[in-house]
């Protein structure tokens, strides 16, 4: 086994123990699976003596916004750098866990996971981002996990495999995405191939950040008063137990606010 699956196999251990979730935004060209079967070719990450996996992360915040799908990058994850909502989440851990977990439970980290592919079936798209969550990043491991000695990954630039996958978008969630891979004839040259996976930017410069770190802090604020206000409005309506106290907030309500 070479370094470089050594390393794959490692990060996506890494991966696999984190939480997921979905969203982003940015001038990316999303793939967009078809209900039925899809058939794809991941684009390995070209790096210094060689290719590595396909396999990219991205941080995201949720609930921050005005729609559901659209999200706050996370600049203490993607870029190393200081995350306003990162540092707010962590002093609302500190200051009260339990308490403060509808404040800081919504707007927590998550990651998302994209790889680059081109869609055999309409190869006109060129280079599109395939964006996935841990269903598909758990196949993609056990693919690698199981490797023979002379085997080489899906996303091997000289013998690249067609990833097939079954998309079923009545599914459960985890249950949505079934793949295979098998023996790829590519329908292109394999220059072509390798100036398809040459062309890939790092998800960094496509993914640029959108929000400065005074408009993360306005965006946080915005959201804990509506939480709190919420959670006020929940426990005015709660009904009077039978000692004349109004009781806590319900599991069913808190759950609904950190959704």
């Amino acid at each position: 086994m070479d370094s470089n699956l050594k390393n794959t196999l490692a990060r996506l251990e890494q991966l696999n123990q984190r939480t997921s979730g979905k969203g982003g935004a940015g001038a990316v060209k999303y793939f967009k699976p078809k209900q039925g079967k899809n058939n794809l070719v991941a684009l390995p990450r070209i790096v210094d003596g060689g290719y590595s996996d396909p396999i990219y992360e991205w941080g995201v915040h949720k609930n921050l916004l005005d729609q559901p799908f659209m999200t706050v990058d996370c600049d203490a994850f993607n870029h190393r750098t200081d995350c306003v909502i990162c540092d707010c989440v962590k002093d609302l851990k500190q200051a009260n866990f339990k308490d403060n977990m509808f404040l800081w439970k919504p707007m927590e980290l998550q990651v998302q996971y994209f790889s680059p592919i081109i869609d055999l079936d309409n190869i006109t798209e060129g280079v599109q981002w395939w964006r996935y969550g841990k269903s598909v990043l758990s196949q993609f491991s056990t693919w690698l996990t199981n490797l023979e000695e002379e085997e080489t990954p899906y996303y091997d630039i000289n013998n690249p495999e067609k990833i097939i996958v079954a998309f079923d978008k009545n599914a459960p969630a985890m249950e949505m995405y079934k793949l295979e891979h098998k023996a790829l004839k590519l329908p292109f040259s394999k220059q072509q191939f390798e100036d398809y996976a040459a062309s890939v930017k790092p998800l960094g410069e496509i993914l640029r950040q959108r929000h400065s770190q005074e408009e993360q802090s306005t965006l946080v604020t915005k959201l804990m008063s509506r939480l709190k206000e919420e959670i006020d409005n929940a426990m005015s309506q709660a009904d009077i137990d039978a000692s004349g106290s109004k009781p806590g907030i319900s599991r069913e309500k808190l759950d609904k606010l950190k959704n």
